[in-house]
Parts: C-alpha cells; structure tokens; sequence
C-alpha cells in the first residue's frame, strides 16, 4: 500500500513540472489568479489570434507561453499599468483546447484538421478513410519536435492492443503509406478522381494526373507535392514540370488553392477600406489595420454587417467596453463590412473628452500585443 502511494506521489511529482512546461495553444482554457483582485481571477480562453483578453490590461499574448512565462507576463503588465505594485499572480490550465493535426497519404480526405485532447489515432484515421491499398501496418507518426514513431494499425484493429493506437499531440503528422505494389501510382487532393492509379513505362506527372481525371477547379496545380518511392519530396508545378517522369509507388499530392479573405472597414477611421482577413480577426485588429478610428469616431456605436444568405445581419457593438476592459473582443468572419459611425459636426466638451479617451484606450490595447 504505501508502495502505491509513493508511486502516485512521484507520478504526480513529475507530471506537475512537465504541465508547467506545456506551451499554450488557441483553444485553451486558462485559470488565471491575481490574489490583489478577486475580479481579475477567472478562466479565459486563448482566442484563434493566441491572445487572452484580460480586464485594465487588455490583450496579451499567450499562444506559446508556458503557464509560468504568462503569470510572469501578466505580472509585469499589471505593475507597468501601474495598477499593482507586486502583484501575486497565478496561472493554471483548465482545459486544453483541440490538438492540430495533419494527415497525408493514402486517405480519401487529407490535410490539417483539429481533434479533442483525448483522441487517438483511430479517431484521425476514421474520417479521413484509408484507401484500401494503404499499408496500416506501417503508419508514421511525426511529432511537431521532428520525432518519428511507426505504428501498426493492423495490430490495433485485429486484437484491440492499444499500443499501435496511440494518443495524438498537437502538430502531429499522420503519414500513410501504399501497400508496395507493382506498376501503382497514387494521385491525391483537388483532382477528379483520388486514389490509386496504373502506372506504365513513360507515364510522366501529367498523364498521372490526366488519369485521375485532372485538376479541380479548386487545385493549385503549382505546388504539387511529389513524393518518391524511396521517400524524397519536392514541390513542383504541373505545368513546368508535368513531363517529369513518374515510378511505380511514387506519390503526387494536388492541394486545394488557397482563398484570399477580406473585409471591409468604413466610415470614421483613418484608412477606410479593404483589409485581408485572418483566422481569428477582431474588430479591434481590424480598426487597427484600417489605421485606427478618426477623431470623430462614435466607437460606442460601431456595427458590423454579415451577410447571411440573402440577408444581412447588423450586430451592433461597443469597442469603447472593449477599449476600457468591459467585455470581451469582437471576432470578425470573411466578408464581414465594419461602419464606424462619425459624432454630429456639433459637440460638447464632454464628448470630446469622451471619444478621445476612448481613442487613447483602444491605441493602448492594440499596443500591448
């Protein structure tokens, strides 16, 4: 009994340094204790931008920090804003967000996608539906560190051994291989028809292609991964190098073209206008890249306008709360119109102070990232 239990203690011992350790991620949720001020101690989330959006000192990195590096961080802005002298700060994991992944190979639906903290390999594999020439006795597991791992997927599905069903971790690559066959080339991505193909002497990249029935509409024809059977890859374009000649076992991946996504700011703001739009944008962010609101900007006022179908939708928004630490930052999506209305031509002393101040916050927010 006391063997066990000094057991757990050194498993627990060893596990706490090592969560300490763990880089933070979007999609985590983070406990963060300031023992000055109850009302700062809460649970926030690390948003698709890696920022956490914390009361009086708005945005702050946290998207690879280690828990200790960010109470450090959030420690140090707190005594630069002049609102602690030493503050106790603490900060826990609460829950871990989904893990990225990517999957290559002989699969149906390849590419990056997100799994829950707790799935395992057979959790990745199902949907991403292996061809029925894929090799599941030699799947290659590659950690985000370069680290190499062979699984045998045969092995789990045939007697349950858990072992050759191994946990994912973030920024894992799933590889499988095509069963070693003769005269087989495999074309996968944006093409018409994915999968195995027949190889003859003289088949070049672009009749491989031309047999699985060409190029989507989607494709980037320009970056083709090729890879070989010995397993060096290169990225070439098909209509440079489509006359490259092609094994038995070799491997062509056509990925999907990748779609600029904007939106549109207007009104009063200093660059009004088109700006790209990136996974996680605020509309914060995106008055920041529109230069930043005018002087008569109404910032208590600003909507948002998204198109729905036929429709569009107007969310109405407060970026002074935001500015001031009231509420949480506003997520924008591709296509998304921001009008940032002007004050009246006539205004009292009051509103001046009232718009610059929350001018002066919103430039102290964007600068803290």
């Amino acid at each position: 009994m006391i063997r066990t239990f000094l057991a757990l203690m050194l498993v627990v011992a060893v596990a706490l340094p090592a969560l300490s350790q763990q880089r933070l991620k979007a999609g985590d949720s983070v406990r963060i204790t300031v023992e000055e001020d109850a009302s700062l101690s809460r649970v926030y989330v690390v948003n698709q931008s890696g920022n956490l959006m914390l009361p009086l000192i708005g945005m702050v990195k946290a998207e690879g920090l280690t828990l200790d590096e960010l109470a450090q961080t959030v420690a140090r802005l707190l005594i630069e804003g002049r609102f602690f002298t030493r503050p106790t700060v603490k900060a826990e994991l609460a829950t871990s967000g989904p893990k990225a992944i990517t999957i290559e190979g002989a699969v149906r639906t390849s590419g990056k996608r997100t799994v829950k903290p707790t799935d395992r390999l057979a959790d990745a594999l199902e949907p991403a539906a292996p061809f029925e020439d894929a090799d599941l006795t030699a799947i290659e597991i590659k950690a985000a560190s370069g680290a190499t791992k062979r699984v045998n997927f045969a092995k789990f599905k045939a007697d349950g051994d858990q072992s050759q069903n191994p946990l994912l971790q973030d920024g894992d690559t799933i590889i499988v291989p095509l069963r070693p066959q003769e005269n087989k080339v495999m074309i996968l991505g944006a093409v018409a028809r994915p999968g195995v193909q027949p190889w003859a002497e003289g088949d070049t990249l672009a009749v491989a292609v031309a047999k699985a029935g060409g190029p989507t509409s989607e494709a980037d024809a320009t970056k083709i991964r090729l890879k070989r059977k010995d397993g060096t890859a290169t990225e070439v374009d098909l209509a440079k190098d489509g006359d490259l000649a092609l094994g038995p076992g070799d491997e062509a991946l056509v990925p999907i073209r990748a779609a600029r996504a904007f939106i549109v700011v207007r009104g009063a703001v200093r660059n009004a206008g088109v700006v790209n739009h990136a996974a996680g944008m605020t509309i914060t962010q995106a008055l920041d890249a529109a230069g930043g609101p005018a002087e008569d900007a109404r910032l208590d006022k600003v909507v948002i306008e998204r198109p729905e179908g036929r429709r569009t939708k107007k969310i109405h928004v407060n970026v002074m709360q935001i500015a001031q630490g009231g509420r949480t930052d506003e997520p924008l999506q591709a296509g998304d119109t921001v009008m940032v209305p002007g004050a009246p031509k006539e205004r009292n002393v009051g509103d001046i102070v009232q718009v610059v101040g929350a001018v002066i916050s919103l430039i102290f927010l964007l600068g803290r990232r």
